[in-house]
C-alpha cells in the first residue's frame, strides 16, 4: 500500500480547518430521540423529512447534533407533510402526530399519513395557439410530462408551462406569456388542466450596441456574438446565452451580459403607461376593464425588432499567481514551487502572454526503495497567443519551452517549439492543428548491470536511440467538445475529445497516435451525481530498431517506440488500483541486491471510470468508484478485455475555492498480479500491495 499526496499541501490543510461552530439557541424541550413516518408509500421519507421543521437527534461522539421537541414546530410540520401530499396529487392526505414521552428527558414522535386516493388528470387543454403554423406547435407542445389519466403532480405541470414560454421565446415570441390552470375535485379526485398561451408578436434581433468597454475595441466583442445573434435573425433567448459565453470566453471580462433592454425596457413603458392610464380613468369614474393582450401579429405584418445590448466589465490583464508544496508518490517525494504570470492584452488587440514555471527537488532514491538519484527537476513554458489572425474565429498559438526530466526510468533535458492555429466554432467547440518539435539532451538512462536477467551485450535503453540526444518532431490535431456545467466539480453535461498525432517530419522518429476519450454527467436528484469516463491510447510506431536495440526484446514489442509518447496508466486522476505510472509494463532491476519495478510505458491504453457522487453536505460529498483500465506493449493489446485490470473504491472530498480535496482509496478486486517483463516474482507480495491510497486537488475527471 501507498500514498500520493499532491503539490498542494498547505492549501489541503488550509481547507480541511473546520470553522467554529454557530452556537446553539438553548432549548428546554425533551430530546426528539427517534422520529417515524408512517403509512407514506407514494412519497418517500428522504422527501418529507427535508422539509419538516423537527429533527431526530443524531449525535455520536462530537459529530451530529441534539434536538429537542418543538410543539409548535410539530404542529406547523403536519400543514407543511399536507402541503407535500397535495403536490404530489393526493388532495385528501391527512396527517396525525403522537409523541411518547420515553423517560429520561427524551421522546418518540411518530407523523402518521393517510394518503387518500390520487388526483388523475381528467381533461388536459392548451388554448391560444391557433394561429401558429401546425409544425410550430407540435415542437413546442412536444414530449408532455402529464397525459389524461396520470397522477397530477403540480411540479411536472409547473415546469411544463414554463417549458412552453421557453419553446415559444426561442422560436421568435419573445414577449409570450403561458397561464397554467388547474381546477382540482378532491371528492372526485380529478384535475382538469388548461394550458392559456399567449405568443405575441414575432420578433428578431437587431443591430447590437457595446458598452462598459475601455481597452477592448468593440469590434472584437461584436464579432464574438454575432454568429449566434445576426441581425434579422429569429430572436431567442438560447442564442443570447450562447453568445454571452462566447464574449465571456475571450477571458478579459469579470462580467459580460447580453440582453435585449431596449425591447424589455420598451415592453415595460407601454404597460406602465396603460395602468396610468387606467389610474386617471378610474379616478375619473370611468369603468376600467383589464387589458387585453398584444395580439399575435398578422400574416401581413413583418416582425419586430429587438436590439441586442452587450455589457462588459473588464477585468484585470495583468495576473500573478505563486505558490508552493510537497508532494509525495510512489515514484518520488518532492518540494516544488510555482510561479506564473500572464497578461490577457499584452499589445491591445486581446494578445494573451503567459509565462509558467515549475521547479522542485526530488528524492528518487529514499531509503533505497527507488532506482536513480535525487536532484532538481522541473519546467519553464512561455507562450504567446494572438486572436483572429485569419478569421474571427481562427487564432495563432506559439510556445517554447525548457523542461528537466526526473524519474526512476530516465533523466533528460529537452527543448520544445510548438506553432498551432486554434479554431473557435464555439466556445465549447474547437479544433487545434500544430506542429511541434522536441530536442532531448543529456539523456541518461539506468546502468545494464542493473537489469535482472538482461541479455548480455544489449543495451537496455527505455529511449531507443536516445542515449546521446535525439529530436522527436510531429503534427497534432485535437478536437474538444466541453458541454459540462462546471469544470472543477461537474453535475451535468459532457465532454469529448479526439487527438490524433504523426511523428516523423524532420525527427528521429515515426508514429501515428490516436487518443480518443469521452465524459458524461448525469444527476440522480439533488444529491447524486453519475460520473461516466472512457478513454483510448493506441500508437503505432512507423520507424525500426537498430540492430543492437532489436535484440532487446522489450524495445523489440513496443517497436522503438519513444518512451515520450507512450502511454501510462494509474494515479489519482487515472486507474485508481496502482499509483502514477505503475499501470504499465514493468522492468525489474537489482538496487543493492533487491529487486525493484520502473514503469516502461506502452503503444496502448484503455480506462473506464464509473463514478457515483452524493453531496450529502454543503461543503462536503463523497464517491463510490469502479475502474477498469489496462496499458500493453503492442498497439491494441491493451483492449482485451480479459487483460483488464479492475478497482474498487470510495473517496471523500472536501470543497475548496480551486476544486474539491480529494481522499481515495482503491482496491484491485481482481488480484491480478503484475509480471515484470524480464521475468521474476510477481511485484505484489502481500494483501496491501492491491490498495492504493490518494490525496490531491480536483475530481478526477
Amino acid at each position: 500500500m501507498w500514498f500520493r499526496l499532491a503539490p498542494f499541501l498547505p492549501l489541503l490543510l488550509a481547507a480541511c480547518a473546520s470553522t467554529p461552530a454557530v452556537p446553539e439557541l438553548v432549548q428546554t424541550g425533551p430530546v426528539v430521540k427517534e422520529l417515524r413516518v408512517l403509512g407514506n408509500e407514494e412519497v418517500s421519507d428522504s422527501l418529507i423529512r427535508s422539509r419538516i421543521a423537527t429533527r431526530e437527534t443524531n449525535r455520536f461522539l462530537f459529530f451530529g447534533g441534539v434536538h429537542r421537541l418543538d410543539p409548535g414546530a410539530v404542529a406547523q410540520d403536519l400543514r407543511r407533510i399536507r402541503d407535500i401530499y397535495q403536490e404530489q396529487g393526493f388532495y385528501a392526505a391527512q396527517v396525525d402526530s403522537e409523541v411518547r414521552s420515553l423517560g429520561d428527558d427524551e421522546v418518540e414522535i411518530d407523523f402518521q399519513v393517510n394518503e387518500g386516493p390520487p388526483t388523475e388528470i381528467r381533461t388536459f387543454l392548451v388554448e391560444g395557439l391557433d394561429d401558429l403554423e401546425p409544425e410550430v406547435v407540435a415542437k413546442v407542445l412536444e414530449d408532455p410530462p402529464l397525459e389524461r389519466g396520470d397522477r397530477f403532480v403540480e411540479a411536472d405541470w409547473l415546469a411544463w408551462k414554463e417549458s412552453v414560454v421557453a419553446r415559444l421565446r426561442n422560436r421568435g415570441y419573445a414577449d409570450a406569456s403561458v397561464e397554467a390552470r388547474v381546477e382540482v375535485g378532491p371528492a372526485e379526485g380529478t384535475a382538469d388542466l388548461i394550458l392559456v398561451a399567449e405568443p405575441g408578436r414575432i420578433y428578431e434581433f437587431g443591430e447590437i450596441a457595446v458598452e462598459g468597454n475601455l481597452l477592448v475595441d468593440e469590434t472584437r466583442i461584436r464579432n464574438a456574438a454575432l454568429p449566434l445573434l445576426e441581425p434579422g435573425d429569429r430572436y431567442s433567448p438560447t442564442a443570447m446565452e450562447e453568445a454571452q459565453a462566447e464574449v465571456f470566453g475571450l477571458g478579459v471580462f469579470s462580467v459580460a451580459t447580453v440582453t435585449d433592454r431596449e425591447r424589455a425596457e420598451r415592453r415595460a413603458a407601454a404597460r406602465r403607461a396603460e395602468a396610468e392610464a387606467a389610474a386617471l380613468r378610474a379616478a375619473e369614474g370611468e369603468p376600467v376593464e383589464p387589458a387585453a393582450a398584444e395580439p399575435p401579429a398578422p400574416i401581413d405584418q413583418g416582425p419586430a425588432v429587438a436590439p441586442v445590448v452587450i455589457a462588459v466589465n473588464e477585468a484585470d490583464f495583468l495576473r500573478i499567481r505563486v505558490g508552493a508544496g510537497v508532494g509525495l508518490d510512489q515514484s518520488y517525494y518532492q518540494a516544488r514551487a510555482l510561479a506564473e504570470f500572464t497578461h490577457l492584452n499584452v499589445f491591445g488587440g486581446l494578445q494573451q502572454l503567459h509565462w509558467s514555471n515549475q521547479l522542485a527537488y526530488r528524492f528518487l532514491n529514499p531509503g533505497a526503495e527507488l532506482v536513480g538519484e535525487s536532484g532538481p527537476a522541473g519546467s519553464s513554458v512561455l507562450s504567446l497567443t494572438q486572436p483572429d489572425l485569419i478569421t474571427t474565429r481562427v487564432d495563432l498559438s506559439t510556445s517554447v519551452a525548457y523542461e528537466r526530466e526526473l524519474t526512476p526510468s530516465y533523466t533528460a533535458q529537452s527543448v520544445t517549439g510548438r506553432i498551432g492555429t486554434p479554431i473557435r466554432f464555439r466556445h465549447w467547440l474547437y479544433l487545434t492543428p500544430s506542429y511541434n518539435v522536441t530536442h532531448f539532451f543529456d539523456v541518461s538512462v539506468f546502468n545494464e548491470d542493473e537489469v535482472v536477467g538482461a541479455t548480455p551485450g544489449v543495451r537496455p535503453s527505455l529511449v531507443g536511440d536516445c542515449p546521446a540526444g535525439c529530436t522527436l518532431s510531429w503534427v497534432e490535431q485535437l478536437l474538444v467538445a466541453d458541454r459540462r456545467d462546471n469544470l472543477l466539480e461537474p453535475r451535468r453535461g459532457w465532454y469529448a475529445s479526439f487527438g490524433v498525432q504523426e511523428g516523423g517530419l524532420g525527427g528521429d522518429f515515426a508514429w501515428l497516435r490516436f487518443t480518443p476519450e469521452a465524459r458524461g454527467y448525469i444527476p440522480l436528484g439533488e444529491e447524486w451525481v453519475l460520473a461516466g469516463r472512457l478513454a483510448f491510447g493506441y500508437l503505432h510506431p512507423l520507424s525500426t530498431c537498430d540492430p543492437e536495440q532489436a535484440l532487446d526484446p522489450y524495445l523489440d514489442d513496443v517497436g522503438c517506440s519513444p518512451i515520450v509518447v507512450r502511454y501510462f496508466g494509474g494515479g489519482a486522476d487515472g486507474f485508481r488500483g496502482f499509483g502514477a505510472d505503475r499501470l504499465s509494463p514493468l522492468q525489474a532491476v537489482e538496487v543493492d541486491g533487491e529487486t525493484r519495478y520502473i514503469p516502461l510505458g506502452g503503444n496502448s491504453s484503455v480506462l473506464g471510470t464509473a463514478e457515483f457522487r452524493w453531496y450529502f453536505a454543503e461543503s462536503w460529498s463523497s464517491a463510490f468508484f469502479l475502474d477498469a483500465g489496462n496499458v500493453a506493449a503492442e498497439p491494441a493489446a491493451a483492449f482485451r478485455i480479459a487483460d483488464l485490470q479492475l478497482a474498487a473504491g470510495a473517496g471523500l472530498r472536501y470543497r475548496t475555492p480551486v476544486g474539491p480535496a480529494r481522499l481515495d482509496v482503491g482496491y484491485r478486486v481482481l488480484r491480478d498480479p503484475s509480471i515484470p517483463v524480464n521475468g521474476g516474482d510477481p511485484v505484489e507480495q502481500n494483501t496491501l500491495d492491491y490498495f492504493a491510497i490518494f490525496l490531491s486537488i480536483g475530481e478526477a475527471f
